[in-house]
């Protein structure tokens, strides 16, 4: 179930030494760079980059 792969996941984070943050990611032009869903020298509003995100992921061949 979801609680147990938590657990586990939580206990094999802190084996690591690391931490688990419950916080959201935040879009930004460097990541979406990263990805590949603008180019170099491209720029998109800010308000546009979760946008920018979301099409990104749903046209992505998974």
């Amino acid at each position: 179930t979801y609680l147990d792969n938590d657990s586990e996941a939580t206990r094999l984070i802190e084996h690591l030494g690391g931490t688990l943050l419950a916080r959201r990611p935040i879009p930004s032009e460097e990541g979406l760079l990263r990805l590949g869903a603008i180019e170099d020298g491209e720029s998109i509003e800010v308000s546009r980059h979760e946008d920018a995100y979301l099409i990104h992921t749903a046209l992505a061949d998974m």
